[in-house]
């Protein structure tokens, strides 16, 4: 696990923020491998289907929709400590809410928040790469 939490460090500076909160990841898990293992890959293997949702529902303007996934995705992040990942999907989703929505600022939200989720989703995998070979 120190490897991972060195690779974790490593890419939340080069981010310049933090990507995934290690250490809180960490004690949430209550310090189990297997755990943050499991909640990493879930996490990665969701997120491919959740990229397709979110510009589903923006493309036909299913703001409903786009409020559900970006709930659901805002908790996953919030479970493995992707703070930034979960808070740029709350500004989505409060635009979402908006009335009358402002497409393009909708639009503009939804690039954020998918490159920060594509980010997010990379540097897990990684992680979980650095923990399979420890």
């Amino acid at each position: 696990m120190e490897k991972a939490e060195q690779l974790s460090n490593e890419i939340n500076t080069k981010e310049g923020h933090v990507l995934i909160a290690w250490p809180a990841l960490l004690n949430a898990c209550l310090n189990k491998k297997e755990l943050v293992i499991k909640l990493l890959d879930l996490f990665t293997k969701q997120t491919p289907g959740w990229l397709e949702e979110l510009n589903e529902s923006v493309r036909e303007g299913d703001t409903q929709r786009l409020r559900m996934v970006c709930h659901t995705v805002i908790g996953a992040s919030s479970a493995i400590q992707a703070n930034a990942c979960a808070d740029n999907l709350k500004k989505l989703n409060a635009t979402a809410k908006e009335d009358p929505i402002d497409p393009a600022r909708l639009q503009e939200e939804l690039d954020e928040s998918v490159v920060m989720l594509k980010k997010t989703n990379d540097a897990i995998a990684e992680i979980v790469i650095a923990c399979s070979d420890s």
